[in-house]
């Protein structure tokens, strides 16, 4: 009986051991955050389209897009910029430009390493950019407002073929004292790239990534 007894012991310590080891690595996973805090935005120097504004924050690349006539054969992009353009709020308010419009984020690693996309803080606005344009893009309403990512991007494509949708409530103003949430997202835990946006108007803060 001891050679099985023995044998037993030794294969609880090496799945013991493995689960330690894995857990390990895991608490030591390299995350990055893009908090557009005292970020220097770029101008002209695009990988969407070249006119683009652009930034660099812990090694990951973000760029701003700005889509027209979503979901239409004359679906085009045109220059994005980020909201404000200088990002001196520390928060980029992204916001409704018109029933077949998307502003959004591209994001991906300078290095070109995959990431898990964690979590971002966000908060639902009246579109402090545009407050007489307080409304959602075509086919969404302002009672149940969503976060949008997904992996790629054509302007030709209907928003819902290409994105995950994410509800984040009703819009609460536009007051800068308001609260952020957090979004914990789900989905996106091997990619290259990502593109954020939303059906309406909402601040993006604090982006977190983990690399693989």
């Amino acid at each position: 009986m001891r050679g099985p007894a023995l044998w037993r012991s030794a294969l609880a310590f090496a799945s013991l051991a493995l689960l330690l080891l894995a857990h390990a690595g895991r608490s030591a996973a390299e995350q990055r955050v893009i908090t557009f805090n005292d970020v220097e935005v770029q101008e002209g120097r695009g990988l969407l389209l070249p006119a683009n504004q652009s930034f660099v924050e812990d090694g990951m690349w973000v760029e701003a897009f700005w889509a027209l006539h979503t979901g239409r054969p004359e679906g085009t992009f045109i220059r994005g910029h980020f909201h404000p353009q200088d990002l001196t709020t520390g928060f980029e308010g992204q916001h409704y430009g018109g029933p077949r419009e998307l502003h959004g984020l591209y994001i991906k690693s300078v290095d070109g390493r995959p990431f898990w996309l964690k979590s971002l803080r966000y908060r639902v606005t009246r579109n402090r950019e545009l407050p007489d344009q307080y409304k959602s893009i075509e086919g969404f309403n302002l009672y149940s407002v969503n976060i949008l990512i997904g992996t790629s991007l054509f302007a030709k494509a209907s928003i819902r073929s290409l994105f995950s949708m994410f509800p984040v409530g009703q819009p609460v103003g536009n007051d800068l004292d308001l609260p952020f949430y957090t979004l914990y997202v789900t989905g996106f835990e091997f990619v290259s790239e990502v593109f954020i946006a939303s059906t309406a108007s909402v601040d993006l803060d604090d982006i977190v990534v983990e690399m693989h």
